[in-house]
């Protein structure tokens, strides 16, 4: 019960600096650069979700899991842009 209760405090403090923050007209954009990274690219994904205001998702070759999750991520969220790209150049 205790865990829950502070899981909620963090997310009401993540959502009220969200909110500070565009007050003052700031957005903020998660950027996700990754390669085999499936193992822990969902729980980030959902722990910064409630807080960035777009995110951009950029796949480098990933043998894994990894692209389906972010195109998963971003199908589910209107605000994220999914890529795959050869070369992190590309990511611009």
């Amino acid at each position: 019960m205790l865990v829950a209760q502070s899981k909620k405090t963090e997310r009401e403090q993540l959502l009220k600096a969200k909110e500070l923050l565009q007050a003052a007209k700031g957005k903020i954009l998660g950027v996700v650069l990754a390669r085999d990274e499936d193992r822990y690219l969902a729980r980030a994904l959902k722990s910064t979700a409630a807080f960035c205001d777009e995110f951009l998702l950029f796949d480098h070759g990933s043998r894994d899991s990894t692209p389906d999750i972010m195109r998963d991520f971003a199908a589910s969220h209107p605000q994220a842009e999914f890529r795959r790209i050869s070369h992190p150049r590309e990511s611009q």
